[in-house]
């Protein structure tokens, strides 16, 4: 009786610990597609302030 309550409760932890591991996989996908994201728009956000600059300076170098 003992063992096999035992037993159960070594599976039960086990499919536990396996379903918060694939929760934690997922949520780890979630979060490295979101920063890729955020590194996008950094990046474009980037490029447009720098694409700004040089149109700001512009005028001055080509006057």
């Amino acid at each position: 009786m003992v063992v096999q309550a035992k037993t159960e409760y070594q599976e039960r932890k086990f499919s536990d610990m396996y379903r918060d591991r694939s929760l934690c996989k997922d949520l780890n996908q979630g979060q490295r597609i979101v920063i890729k994201r955020r590194r996008r728009g950094l990046i474009e956000q980037f490029t447009q302030i720098s694409s700004a600059r040089f149109a700001l300076k512009a005028p001055v170098l080509f006057a």
